[in-house]
């Protein structure tokens, strides 16, 4: 049985944690490359550029190197708006299920720039969202959260119970150590339960999707 969960606050990521970011683009690298005529990168060399989190830029750096990078992420980016992103397995589900409960959520971003768009895209409605706030420092840097939970606190959270939500390792890592029990790891990105166990992290606190915090926080609420 589904333990329970009732947090004060929520700090949750958004690339592949709310947001399918990942799928996106792939699909889109591929529409790029295409209308270019260049050749596209396997599925295995692009996820394994985006498992190592590097800034967005660098991506195409990496994937078509750094004389024809900046070409490919200039086009890229010329007609990306004509495409929605998508939500994350059960994600806008849950955010409705924190917005009924009036549990605060702030989201982390290193893009804030279009993020609203990109919500609405992707189903969510800005309006749930408390907050949105840029990282004070690039994770897996400890103080990374400090805006966010500062932001939450501001609005009554405990800080106990301010729960973490993240795809990638380096969510992880950038919680401070006394808040590490409360983060969950969702398995929607291009992470694997074993990299978030190796770090420390308990089973019961690693999900496939958001369903399972969905769960957790509708027994704490009847």
């Amino acid at each position: 049985m589904s333990e329970r969960l009732k947090p004060s606050g929520i700090i949750s990521d958004v690339d592949n944690t709310i947001i399918a970011t990942s799928s996106f683009f792939k699909e889109h690298i591929n529409r790029t490359c295409q209308r270019l005529k260049i050749m596209i990168p396997s599925a295995d060399e692009i996820t394994k550029v985006l498992r190592t989190n590097p800034a967005f830029e660098d991506v195409f750096n990496q994937l078509f190197g750094e004389a024809k990078g900046p070409e490919v992420l200039e086009a890229y980016r010329e007609d990306a708006p004509q495409y929605d992103y998508q939500p994350t397995a059960r994600a806008v589900e849950f955010i409705s299920l924190t917005d009924e409960l009036k549990i605060p959520v702030v989201i982390v971003t290193n893009r804030v720039r279009m993020i609203e768009d990109r919500l609405k895209q992707a189903g969510f409605t800005p309006e749930s969202f408390e907050d949105i706030v840029s990282l004070d420092f690039p994770k897996p840097d400890q103080h990374a959260y400090d805006s966010a939970i500062r932001s939450l606190i501001n609005l009554g959270a405990k800080r106990e119970k301010i729960v973490f939500i993240g795809d990638h390792p380096d969510d992880f890592l950038a919680v401070p150590d006394d808040l590490r029990k409360n983060f969950y790891a969702v398995l929607s990105g291009l992470s694997e339960s074993q990299e978030f166990e190796e770090l420390g992290l308990p089973p019961n606190n690693i999900l496939s999707n958001l369903e399972g915090l969905i769960d957790k926080i509708r027994l704490s609420n009847g």
